[in-house]
Parts: C-alpha cells; structure tokens; sequence
C-alpha cells in the first residue's frame, strides 16, 4: 500500500471512529434517548384480520389503476419513463409488488401493502436505516439511528418552536415502525415532513381550500400531514406507477372519509380546476403532468428527485411546474453535480427556471442532513402578470 493510500485510510478510519463518538456523544447527553424506546418502536402493528370490503375495493382500484398507467406508459415521452437507479430499483426491489398487480392477485398485494413499512414498499422513501437494518443490527447501529431521530427532533423543535409530539402520530396502516416519544411513535420521516408541512401552512394561510401538488410524495407522509393540518386542502401526486400504488394504498386508508381519484377512472384525463373541485385528493403516474390545467397548484413541492434526473427531464418538468403553478414552488434538491453510476445530478442552480415567471424568495441549505451540504431548500412565487 503506498503511502498516499495508508493516509486516506487512516483519515477514513478516523472520520468514522469521530463519527460513532459523537453518536455515542449525542445518545448519552439527551434524557429522551433510549434503547427501550427504539424497542418499543419496532413491534408489530399489523393488521391481524384481512382486508374488509371497503379495503378490498380499495386494492381492486389501485390494480386497475396501476395496469391503466403501465398499458399507456410505453406510448409516453422518454422524459416520463423510469431510468437509472429508479428503472433498477422497480425492476428488482419491487418485482413482487409488480407480479401481485400484473397478476390481480388482491391477496397477495394486501399482505405486501400492509407490511409496507417494513419491506421493500419503502425503497428509496426512506431515511436513517431500513426496517431489517435496524431490528438486527449492533448497538453502534441502534444509537446511531436514535440519535439521528432526536436530532430531526431537535432541528424541528429549533425552527418551529416546540410543538405537541402526538402530532406526530399517524394511522397504523402499512406497519408503520420508528421511535416512541412519550407513547408516540415518530417514523424516520415524520420531522422533516411536519417540518414542510408547517412551513406550506403559513404560506398558505390566506388561501382558501388550496390546491396542493407534489411530484414524487414517497409513500404520502407529507399529504397525510398536509389533508391533517390544513382544513379544505386538496392535493395531487405525480410519481412513478409502481410508487404510487404504495401512496394509495395509505392515504385511502388513512382518509377513508375523503373522495380520491386514480388514473382510468372518470375525469381522469384532464384535471383542471373544475374536476380538482369534485375531489379531495389525485394520485397519478407522472406523465399525467401535462393534463393539468394552467396555474391549478397554489403550491407545488417537489424534495429530493429533481436533481437525481436528467437534465432533459428536470426541463420537461420545469415546463409543467412553471405553467401549473400560479402561487408557489418549493423544492428541496441537491445543488451539486455529484456523478454516480448512472449519471450527474442536475444541480439545482442550472434547473431552467425563468426569472420572468418566478421570484426567488429565499435559498438555504436544508436542515435534514444535508449530505455533505449539497442539498438546498428554494422557494419561488409566481410573478404577478
């Protein structure tokens, strides 16, 4: 090993042995830190009966939604079909997700749904450390995934005030896991999901039943906390089919009052502000964007996926942000061209968005670790015409 070697090795081996001094640091110095909570996180919260009739008419629509979006996703343009590490993580991880749908097997898919939490449903939604992950792993492993949950606790108390944790909570469909603060459980997300939620709250204050639209929402942890906080809100979600099944899934569950449609049924095909006004929620594949009507979104987030596209397609969805939009836009995405297998992030200073249309109102590096502080939080507001 040449000397230049022996020196990066060494500067590695001390980094991570700092790194798991400060986990041990951060763990012992807070009284609300414990191993017994993280245990206490971890139980089975499934469902023990199979799904009732409402449940399995739920699934039906998420199969038939699911096998509409995939017939009609070979005729789209390449910028709304799936790629790189995306394509891989459909393609493997989710391949039994994929059989129970493409097979209609309503059984099947209700027993992977409901353990969604805590299998591959969440892949590539999630932070801190996977299900598996954290039930077996070594104490180091443990600490360190507490630690980071009271330090998105810490962060969102600092920037929010300090707020009522059973807030928190959420409905226990999917078996949901994560850390228990004071008969709570807190998932890996839920700090930094209250924490946009809270932010859109008062950007929306003045706006009555606001509309809502998220591209990429994960599993749904931001609109369940926005359909909670903020009374008459309306939201849409654009993601890729196989995602969205999982998004359905959980908010129809969640939310089994509100009125929801998928791709395929009824009015479907165009949603502009009239249809938006019959429903509660719109959960469709991404390349339904360009079926939304001219400046529907009072607010339109995306976190997290921009930047991982490429550049024709962050241009492509610039477009449509740009003309849906007529209030806000909200991205959190990292800032720099950091290469991986498949490509170069875009980095969020070069998204083609026009100073014509939107104002920057602010840009700061995101409290929900950064990654070595490439990741950015902006916010723009639509110029008034």
């Amino acid at each position: 090993m040449s000397n230049r070697n022996l020196i990066d090795l060494t500067i590695k081996i001390l980094a991570r042995a700092r790194r798991e001094l400060e986990y041990s640091r951060r763990f012992s110095k807070d009284a609300s830190a414990s191993l017994e909570n993280l245990d206490a996180g971890l139980v089975d919260r499934s469902r023990k009966n199979g799904p009732d009739d409402k449940q399995i008419e739920t699934l039906q629509r998420i199969v038939a939604a699911y096998n509409a979006a995939k017939a009609d996703q070979a005729d789209v343009a390449d910028p709304y079909k799936p790629g790189g590490a995306w394509k891989e993580d459909m393609d493997r991880l989710r391949k039994p997700y994929i059989d129970a749908l493409v097979a209609e097997d309503i059984d099947r898919l209700a027993h992977l749904l409901g353990d969604f939490f805590r299998n591959t449903g969440v892949s590539g939604l999630w932070t801190h450390g996977y299900y598996e992950k954290i039930k077996s792993g070594s104490k180091r492993r443990r600490v360190k995934y507490v630690g980071d949950l009271l330090e998105d606790h810490r962060i969102a108390s600092d920037l929010l005030g300090e707020f009522d944790v059973s807030r928190l909570e959420i409905p226990e469909v999917g078996n949901p896991w994560g850390y228990t603060m004071k008969d709570t459980l807190a998932i890996p997300t839920s700090f930094r999901h209250f924490y946009y939620c809270r932010r859109f709250e008062n950007l929306l204050r003045d706006t009555e039943n606001p509309i809502v639209a998220e591209i990429g929402g994960g599993f749904g942890g931001l609109a369940y906390y926005l359909l909670t906080e903020i009374d008459g809100l309306k939201y849409m979600d654009f993601d890729l089919p196989e995602v969205l099944v999982v998004v359905q899934y959980f908010l129809m569950n969640c939310f089994p009052e509100k009125s929801f449609l998928l791709y395929g049924e009824e009015r479907s095909d165009f949603l502009d502000k009239a249809t938006l006004d019959k429903y509660d929620v719109a959960l469709m594949p991404n390349f339904c964007l360009p079926s939304v009507g001219d400046q529907v979104a009072d607010l339109l987030v995306n976190t997290g996926s921009l930047s991982e596209m490429d550049y024709t397609t962050v241009e492509e969805y610039i477009g449509q942000i740009s003309r849906m939009t007529k209030g806000y836009f909200f991205h959190d995405n990292s800032d720099k061209a950091v290469a991986n297998s498949e490509h170069s992030e875009v980095p969020s200073s070069a998204f083609p968005i026009s100073p014509d249309l939107f104002s920057l109102v602010y840009k700061c590096q995101t409290p929900w670790g950064g990654q070595g502080g490439r990741y950015k939080e902006h916010l723009y507001e639509r110029r008034s015409s």
